[in-house]
């Protein structure tokens, strides 16, 4: 598993409506990389990441309690 995250992260405007929701116990794919581009993401309850997953230039909201 691989993260990158961006050391210039440019402000959130305008209103967040999401794009893709990802639900509890979502599990990333295990045979192809999740990309999410330019887009809002709301993830919800556990996300289980056992693939590489990128979010590039994406809004994304994480609920309280949520995990990764």
């Amino acid at each position: 598993m691989s993260m990158q995250l961006s050391a210039q992260i440019p402000p959130c405007t305008g209103t967040f409506t999401p794009t893709y929701s990802i639900p509890n116990n979502q599990l990333a794919s295990t045979f192809t990389t999740q990309t999410f581009t330019s887009t809002q993401v709301l993830i919800q309850g556990n996300y289980i990441v056992d693939a590489d997953v990128v979010f590039d230039k994406c809004w994304v909201e994480i609920d309280p309690c949520a995990t990764l």
